[in-house]
């Protein structure tokens, strides 16, 4: 049986540190940009010019954010996950105020090992509300007490890695191929779910976000999930 590490914590780690090297391609960083000679302001232009005098405008934006997201959830964001025992997962965000990216990249997927994603959020919960968690599902044909038999993981954080580093609310999972397993959640700070299941779970739900997951063994026609009645 071959053990994968902890794909949760490896996985968010480099992506963050993949954001950031991106990020730097952006622009120059803080200490250069005080270097760069100011513009005097022209009056008579009504474009805004890049100086000392913008910085507010950029200090409002997280509030920008928050106020265009607030007017938008009248419903909670609904991410749907389903892992296939062949083929791409299918995700699939609903409601989602300002937008939103799924990253499937090589840091959350390796071939013929696991199958992943990271789901940002765009401007969702900055203020982390919903805190950071994880949770495991287990193979059930492996013992409850061996130290690595969870075959799929899910996990609630937020992101600061992108150019705005605003806490966007993001979602990730790692689910292993055969004959691959990740740590006991007994031995991780993630809960466990049991057996990986075969219908629609609520793994999270309130009045912002509704996270459902299925494992399916195939890709016949299958129902939407129901929401939850108390929502």
């Amino acid at each position: 049986m071959a053990v994968l590490p902890s794909a949760r914590s490896t996985s968010v780690q480099a992506r963050s540190q993949c954001c950031s090297n991106r990020a730097s391609d952006i622009g120059p960083s803080a200490e250069e940009a005080k270097h760069i000679p100011k513009k005097p302001l022209d009056h008579s232009n009504p474009r805004l010019e890049v100086g000392e005098e913008s910085a507010g405008a950029t200090d409002a934006f997280p509030l920008v954010l928050f106020l265009l997201y607030s007017s938008h959830m009248s419903k909670p964001i609904v991410v749907r996950i389903q892992t296939l025992a062949e083929g791409s997962p299918v995700i699939e965000a609903v409601g989602t105020p300002l937008g939103h990216n799924i990253y499937v990249g090589p840091l959350v997927n390796t071939p013929a090992i696991e199958d992943g994603a990271l789901i940002n959020l765009f401007g969702v919960d900055p203020s982390g509300s919903i805190p950071d968690q994880g949770w495991r599902f287990l193979d059930p044909s492996l013992p409850p007490e061996a130290n690595h038999s969870a075959l799929a993981i899910l996990w609630i954080t937020h992101d600061y890695s992108g150019p705005f580093g605003n806490g966007d609310l993001q979602i990730g999972f790692n689910c292993a191929r055969p004959g691959h397993h990740y740590a006991n959640p007994m031995h991780t700070h993630d809960q466990s779910l049991g057996p990986v299941p075969q219908e629609w779970v609520t793994i999270y739900s309130d009045d912002a976000l509704v996270l459902l997951f299925k494992f399916k063994s195939s890709r016949e026609a299958d129902p939407k999930p129901r929401l939850p009645l108390n929502l």
